[in-house]
């Protein structure tokens, strides 16, 4: 009796963390979307630069050529950034969702499908 009780108290603490996480990850979403596409940019641009330096600070570039002239090369990690952002964000809302289901719903394969057609 005291197994089953602890395992409910489990499942809703679970619950209630991941629904939360769920909802700063819907407000993470909003917030980012009302971003003009220059701002977004921007942020993918300062996320590209810093990697670049890093990566040259570390391994050189190669060429001899200053760092700054070998950030200003950073479109494509730029374009990489943005993608792996929106992906990122995704997969934390579709694996929350999907654990949510999955402790409630353990057996219920409708329920499960819900959480596909919400992403």
């Amino acid at each position: 009796m005291f197994k089953s009780l602890d395992e409910l108290k489990k499942k809703k603490l679970y619950t209630i963390v991941a629904v939360i996480l769920l909802a700063a990850m819907y407000i993470i979403i909003f917030n980012f979307s009302a971003d003009s596409g220059d701002e977004s940019s921007d942020i993918s641009a300062r996320i590209a630069d810093f990697i670049y330096k890093i990566y040259y600070k570390i391994v050189g570039s190669g060429t001899g050529a200053p760092v700054e002239a070998v950030v200003e090369q950073a479109d494509p990690l730029e374009a990489f950034i943005r993608k792996l952002a929106h992906f990122t964000e995704y997969l934390c809302v579709g694996f929350l969702s999907y654990g949510i289901m999955l402790m409630w719903y353990k057996h219920k394969w409708k329920e499960r499908g819900l959480v596909v057609l919400q992403v």
